[in-house]
């Protein structure tokens, strides 16, 4: 059991903040109509997914990094990069079924690469070389 709630604190310092379908999410305004759609609900049933896989996504790229080597960096890139693409899309989705204001193409790409730029620079940095 201890071993678990460890598990569970280092999960958590891993993952950092929300995805950014849950922070798209928290900016809506309930009193929108769009917001009480079918749409807009079964989009809000989805983002929970992104949240996940950002919390699989911080560990298992340290764990890739460490079991592999060097020779995952590659992989893990653009795995990683794959997963903010969705999660920014989805986001945009969110936004538009709900009533809110989807962000651009260059802004969205923008995120990502900063997104991805710094977990590579506060979690790759701590991985230690072969």
């Amino acid at each position: 059991m201890k071993f678990a709630s460890w598990g569970v604190v280092l999960l958590v310092v891993l993952s950092g903040c929300a995805s950014q379908s849950q922070k798209t999410l928290a900016g809506l305004d309930p009193s929108k109509p769009e917001y009480a759609s079918e749409a807009c609900e079964h989009m809000r049933q989805k983002v929970w997914i992104h949240q996940d896989l950002k919390h699989a996504k911080a560990v298992g790229s340290g764990a890739a990094m460490l079991l592999l080597g060097p020779v995952s960096f590659v992989p893990v890139l653009v795995g990683n990069v794959g997963l903010s693409v969705a999660d920014h899309s989805d986001a945009n989705q969110v936004a538009m079924a709900c009533g809110g204001t989807p962000r651009g193409a260059l802004q969205t790409t923008g995120d990502v690469f900063l997104e991805n730029s710094l977990n590579f620079i506060t979690r790759g940095a701590s991985v230690p070389s072969k």
